[in-house]
């Protein structure tokens, strides 16, 4: 039987961020996906200010610019009646990626660290005790299947499966739009009656239409999500003022977003980063650094330590001191926005109080995180 120190399961931010620190000192990882790259995924795809330094390190964020990743210097915040409010983005400039070139420049640096990605394979059986687990691999996208030991497991395999009619449930809905120049260098948050919709410019002179709706909402629009954007562009002066005359290019594809209070970073011996150990709302936009982040949080965690109980204290730690705010906000706001009423009276406070414009972007994006990292990141070369 092979072994390996740690096994991740999904190849999404969390998962090759955490992986990626791992390699950097030594250890020798196994990172899963049961989708082959690339891949398209609905997503917002937001990188907040805080990821930057981060991604520097990992030696991407430039190639992510070179392949057309777009800055971010602003966001603007919208209400159904055209009330707005533009807040700069604070410590640097955000990024506007699809998930699709995020993925493929991940997993492209984190193989160039020695990670061993497999691509469309799954877990088939997990037999765990006190020294590790042992693993038994479908790679089926080669036709092929291995056994392996390893000391840690990792599940970054994002939120858990959920049905669209389970309470609390939203739905996510994401197209692609031909390019806007009025948004370019911007990302807009348009506030609705039951949801959100995030507009944010990406590679190749495409605009990603990305929104949240209650699934009660979604329902009642025969679960159609270009119904859902019609409804709300007839009563929403903001929505009529920038998708207009926009021309959608490619389909509609939707996700449920299932809202959890609880954080749960290690469940049965299994370790948890990224949506797989808790929910933010994604109005704030936080959800992939969060993902990055705490994929650095836990790697440092269990570098620092060989007792399972010193190692969840620090995750913890980290985790609950960097994420915390961020997640109260982001619950905060995500149910301000979707109700017209509480949504044009926060964008009217924040117009006339400009020291709340930079609180609360720096309560959603704490720069704080950034030191956080820098304390524990190995430069990744």
């Amino acid at each position: 039987m092979q072994t390996a120190d740690a096994l991740i399961i999904g190849a999404g931010p969390a998962g090759t961020s955490c992986a990626m620190a791992l390699a950097t000192r030594g250890r020798r990882v196994v990172l899963v996906d049961r989708s082959v790259f690339p891949r398209a995924k609905t997503c917002g795809g937001f990188i907040a200010p805080e990821s930057r330094k981060l991604l520097e390190s990992m030696g991407v964020w430039n190639e992510l610019l070179s392949q057309g990743a777009q800055l971010v210097n602003k966001a603007v915040l919208s209400s159904a009646d055209g009330t707005a409010v533009t807040i700069p983005v604070h410590d640097g400039p955000a990024l506007g990626v699809s998930r699709d070139l995020l993925d493929k420049v991940l997993l492209a640096r984190a193989k160039a660290l020695g990670v061993e990605v497999l691509e469309g394979a799954r877990i088939r059986q997990v037999i765990g005790d006190d020294k590790g687990f042992e693993l038994d691999i479908d790679h089926y996208s080669r036709g092929t299947t291995r056994l392996l030991k390893v000391r840690d497991l990792i599940s970054a395999t994002g939120h858990p499966v959920t049905l669209p009619d389970a309470p609390g449930v939203q739905m996510g809905i994401g197209a692609l739009y031909e390019d806007i120049p009025a948004l370019r260098g911007q990302v807009s948050l348009v506030c609705c009656r039951g949801g959100h919709v995030g507009i944010n410019p990406f590679e190749l002179g495409k605009v990603n239409v990305c929104y949240v709706v209650e699934a009660g909402l979604f329902k009642a629009c025969g679960n159609d999500p270009q119904r859902v954007i019609d409804a709300w562009t007839r009563e929403n002066i903001s929505l009529q003022n920038i998708l207009g005359k926009a021309r959608r290019v490619t389909p509609w594809k939707a996700v449920c977003v299932p809202a959890r209070k609880a954080v749960v970073l290690n469940k049965d011996g299994i370790w948890r980063v990224g949506d797989a150990a808790a929910f933010i709302d994604p109005v704030t936009g936080g959800g992939m650094s969060v993902a990055l982040l705490s994929g650095q949080f836990l790697a440092g965690a269990l570098l620092a330590h060989d007792d399972e109980a010193s190692r969840l204290r620090q995750y913890a730690r980290d985790y609950h001191t960097c994420f915390v705010w961020q997640r109260r906000v982001a619950a905060l706001w995500g149910g301000l926005a979707h109700h017209p009423l509480s949504a044009r009276m926060v964008i009217g406070f924040l117009n006339d109080h400009a020291h709340f414009k930079s609180m609360g972007m720096r309560y959603s994006h704490p720069p704080s995180s950034l030191r956080m990292v820098g304390t524990k990141q190995e430069v990744y070369s």
